[in-house]
C-alpha cells in the first residue's frame, strides 16, 4: 500500500475526483508514491553560485579526498549533470537523510545502462567546486561540458503513478486515458515551459522494460532545458536522463545497483 502525506493524499484524490476515475480510486491510491517536482532557473552568473544547492549543470561541488567520477571503461570523466542538497527538500514522508549531497553523473551515448555515478556525502563542510576539465577530459564525444547552470528555486511535493499499461490491466482504453492525463498532470509543473524535473516516485518504463518492476524506484529524471537562446541540457531529442535504484538504496544513499538510461520520445 502506498503511504502518502495527508496532503498529497488528498492532492491524489482531487486529481482523481477531477479525470473521473472515482470507480478506481482505491486501485490507484494502492500504487501511489511521493515526487517531488524540481523548478529551476538559470543562472546569471555561475561565480555567484552558493557552494552545496540544488542545480544542474556546472562542475561539481566535491568533498575533500573526493575525485570526480570517471567512466570504467575508458577512465575519462563521466559527464557532471547535477546535485541535490537534501537539506533542502520538504518533508513529503520518506525515509531519507535529511542531510547530504547527492550527486549525479553519467555518460548519456546509450540508451540505457550507460556508465554512471551516483555519490552521497554529507561532509557538506568540506565542499569545493571543481575546476572546468578540458573537453577531451570526457568519456562522452558529443556534449557540451560543462552544461549552464540550472538553480533548483522550487521543490514542489506531488504524486507519482507508474505509466505501465500493467499495473492496472483493468482499464478499458477510455479509462486508461483518463488515467494518463491524471498521471502527466501530476509529474508536470505547468507554470514552466519546458518538462518537469522531479526526483523519487516511478521512472519512465517503456513497454517489456524491467523498470516496471515495482522494486525500482526513481532517483532523478533530468529533463532537457532550453533557455535564454540556448541549451543547457539536452539529453538526446530532447529526452530526460534517469537515474534509478532499488527502493531499499534510496532510504540508505547507498547506490550499488543503480541504472542510468536516457528516454526520448
Amino acid at each position: 500500500m502506498a503511504c502518502l502525506t495527508s496532503v498529497l493524499d488528498s492532492l491524489l484524490r482531487e486529481a482523481i475526483f477531477r479525470h473521473s476515475l472515482d470507480d478506481h480510486s482505491a486501485a490507484i491510491c494502492s500504487r501511489a508514491r511521493a515526487t517531488i517536482l524540481l523548478q529551476v532557473s538559470a543562472a546569471k552568473d555561475n561565480a555567484q553560485v552558493p557552494i552545496g544547492v540544488s542545480r544542474f549543470g556546472g562542475t561539481p561541488d566535491l568533498p575533500a579526498g573526493v575525485a570526480w567520477p570517471r567512466n570504467p571503461e575508458d577512465n575519462l570523466l563521466l559527464d557532471f549533470i547535477g546535485q541535490i542538497n537534501l537539506s533542502q527538500l520538504p518533508d513529503i514522508g520518506r525515509t531519507l537523510p535529511r542531510e547530504g549531497l547527492l550527486s549525479l553523473f553519467a555518460q548519456q551515448e546509450s540508451a540505457s545502462d550507460n556508465p554512471h555515478a551516483i555519490h552521497f556525502s554529507t561532509a557538506i563542510d568540506s565542499l569545493a567546486t571543481a575546476g572546468t576539465p578540458n573537453s577531451e577530459d570526457f568519456s562522452d564525444e558529443c556534449t557540451d561540458e560543462p552544461f549552464g547552470i540550472l538553480l533548483v528555486k522550487g521543490f514542489i511535493p506531488s504524486v507519482s503513478l507508474p505509466d505501465s499499461l500493467a499495473a492496472f490491466p483493468e482499464f478499458d482504453d477510455q479509462t486508461h486515458d483518463a488515467y494518463s492525463k491524471l498521471m502527466a498532470e501530476l509529474h508536470d509543473d505547468r507554470t514552466q515551459k519546458e518538462p518537469t524535473s522531479r526526483i523519487f516516485g516511478y521512472p519512465n518504463s517503456p513497454h517489456g522494460s524491467a523498470l516496471n518492476d515495482d522494486t525500482w524506484e526513481l532517483v532523478a529524471q533530468v529533463e532537457s532545458h532550453f533557455a535564454n537562446g540556448r541549451s543547457y541540457l539536452n539529453f538526446w531529442d530532447a529526452g530526460c536522463l534517469q537515474f534509478v535504484a532499488p527502493r531499499p538504496e534510496l532510504s540508505s544513499c547507498n547506490f550499488r545497483e543503480s541504472v542510468a538510461s536516457v528516454v526520448s520520445m
